[in-house]
């Protein structure tokens, strides 16, 4: 059984590491800064 691993990524930040997380099963747990 593979793994999944849960990684807290910045919401302006996903989209530049969406594709690598897909491929490694990282599910991110997206957080809004304090900016947006």
């Amino acid at each position: 059984m593979k793994q999944m691993i849960h990684a807290h990524v910045p919401y302006a930040r996903l989209a530049e590491h969406l594709e690598y997380a897909i491929r490694h099963r990282v599910n991110p747990e997206v957080f809004l800064s304090a900016d947006s």
